[in-house]
Protein backbone atom coordinates (compact mmCIF):
# COMPACT_ATOMS: atom_id res chain seq x y z
CA UNK A 1 0.00 0.00 0.00
CA UNK A 2 0.86 3.57 -0.96
CA UNK A 3 1.66 6.17 1.93
CA UNK A 4 -0.67 8.85 1.13
CA UNK A 5 2.19 11.78 0.48
CA UNK A 6 1.97 15.28 1.98
CA UNK A 7 1.95 17.52 -1.03
CA UNK A 8 3.42 20.53 0.91
CA UNK A 9 5.97 18.36 3.15
CA UNK A 10 6.86 17.27 -0.42
CA UNK A 11 7.42 20.80 -1.70
CA UNK A 12 8.90 22.10 1.00
CA UNK A 13 11.64 19.14 0.94
CA UNK A 14 11.89 20.02 -2.70
CA UNK A 15 12.73 23.47 -1.87
CA UNK A 16 15.09 22.38 0.31
CA UNK A 17 17.17 20.22 -1.72
CA UNK A 18 16.95 23.42 -4.56
CA UNK A 19 18.51 25.76 -2.03
CA UNK A 20 21.03 22.76 -0.69
CA UNK A 21 22.00 22.61 -4.22
CA UNK A 22 22.11 25.84 -5.27
CA UNK A 23 24.25 26.51 -2.08
CA UNK A 24 26.53 23.21 -2.70
CA UNK A 25 26.96 24.45 -6.08
CA UNK A 26 28.25 28.06 -4.32
CA UNK A 27 30.47 26.51 -2.29
CA UNK A 28 32.35 24.33 -5.47
CA UNK A 29 32.63 27.60 -7.49
CA UNK A 30 34.23 29.18 -4.30
CA UNK A 31 36.61 26.55 -3.91
CA UNK A 32 37.19 26.07 -7.63
CA UNK A 33 37.89 30.09 -7.54
CA UNK A 34 40.24 29.73 -4.55
CA UNK A 35 42.34 26.32 -5.68
CA UNK A 36 42.71 28.30 -9.25
CA UNK A 37 44.30 31.11 -7.13
CA UNK A 38 46.22 28.75 -5.56
CA UNK A 39 47.85 26.92 -8.24
CA UNK A 40 48.49 30.18 -9.95
CA UNK A 41 50.49 31.46 -6.85
CA UNK A 42 52.04 27.99 -6.37
CA UNK A 43 52.98 28.62 -10.42
CA UNK A 44 53.80 31.64 -9.70
CA UNK A 45 56.37 31.04 -6.37
CA UNK A 46 57.79 28.15 -8.76
CA UNK A 47 58.70 30.77 -11.70
CA UNK A 48 60.38 32.83 -9.31
CA UNK A 49 62.46 30.49 -7.66
CA UNK A 50 63.74 29.01 -10.95
CA UNK A 51 64.79 32.16 -12.62
CA UNK A 52 68.66 32.91 -11.98
CA UNK A 53 69.70 36.29 -11.31
CA UNK A 54 72.76 36.35 -14.06
CA UNK A 55 73.97 39.58 -11.92
CA UNK A 56 76.15 38.07 -10.01
CA UNK A 57 77.62 35.61 -11.41
CA UNK A 58 78.48 37.92 -14.71
CA UNK A 59 80.04 39.75 -12.19
CA UNK A 60 82.12 36.66 -11.06
CA UNK A 61 83.03 35.66 -14.55
CA UNK A 62 84.30 39.10 -15.03
CA UNK A 63 86.26 39.32 -11.80
CA UNK A 64 87.72 35.94 -12.84
CA UNK A 65 88.68 37.05 -16.61
CA UNK A 66 90.52 39.94 -15.13
CA UNK A 67 92.42 37.94 -12.80
CA UNK A 68 93.57 35.54 -15.23
CA UNK A 69 94.46 37.95 -17.39
CA UNK A 70 96.61 39.64 -14.69
CA UNK A 71 98.39 36.27 -14.47
CA UNK A 72 98.67 35.57 -17.32
CA UNK A 73 100.40 38.77 -18.60
CA UNK A 74 103.46 38.16 -17.11
CA UNK A 75 103.75 34.85 -18.59
CA UNK A 76 102.96 36.01 -22.02
CA UNK A 77 105.71 38.58 -21.19
CA UNK A 78 108.75 36.50 -20.55
CA UNK A 79 107.62 33.98 -23.11
CA UNK A 80 107.87 36.75 -25.69
CA UNK A 81 111.30 37.44 -24.00
CA UNK A 82 112.48 33.78 -24.28
CA UNK A 83 111.23 33.50 -27.72
CA UNK A 84 113.69 36.72 -28.86
CA UNK A 85 116.53 35.01 -26.68
CA UNK A 86 116.38 32.09 -28.79
CA UNK A 87 116.01 34.27 -32.14
CA UNK A 88 118.93 35.76 -31.32
CA UNK A 89 121.07 33.24 -29.93
CA UNK A 90 120.30 31.34 -33.40
CA UNK A 91 121.03 34.17 -35.51
CA UNK A 92 124.77 34.57 -33.28
CA UNK A 93 124.74 30.64 -33.79
CA UNK A 94 124.25 30.67 -37.42
CA UNK A 95 126.73 33.82 -37.80
CA UNK A 96 129.27 30.88 -35.64
CA UNK A 97 129.03 28.23 -38.03
CA UNK A 98 129.73 30.70 -40.91
CA UNK A 99 132.55 31.61 -39.35
CA UNK A 100 133.62 27.71 -38.58
CA UNK A 101 133.03 26.80 -42.42
CA UNK A 102 134.57 30.12 -43.97
CA UNK A 103 137.89 29.13 -41.50
CA UNK A 104 137.82 25.49 -42.61
CA UNK A 105 137.43 26.43 -45.93
CA UNK A 106 140.55 28.59 -45.45
CA UNK A 107 142.24 25.89 -43.80
CA UNK A 108 141.58 23.50 -46.55
CA UNK A 109 142.64 25.56 -49.40
CA UNK A 110 145.85 26.42 -47.71
CA UNK A 111 146.63 22.84 -47.04
CA UNK A 112 145.89 22.16 -50.76
CA UNK A 113 148.21 24.59 -51.94
CA UNK A 114 151.11 23.22 -49.53
CA UNK A 115 150.69 19.62 -50.68
CA UNK A 116 150.53 20.77 -54.54
CA UNK A 117 154.21 23.00 -53.52
CA UNK A 118 155.17 19.83 -51.94
CA UNK A 119 154.05 16.96 -54.48
CA UNK A 120 153.07 18.92 -57.75
CA UNK A 121 151.70 17.26 -60.14
CA UNK A 122 152.99 15.62 -62.65
CA UNK A 123 153.23 17.61 -65.87
CA UNK A 124 151.82 15.57 -69.02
Amino acid sequence: MAVPLDQGALTQEVMNLKDGHAELRKEFRILDTKMDNGFALLSQKLDTRSKIDWTPISILVGFLLSIGGALYWPVREAQSRTEAQIENMRREDEARVVKLWDEHNRIARDLAYLQGQMHPLPKP
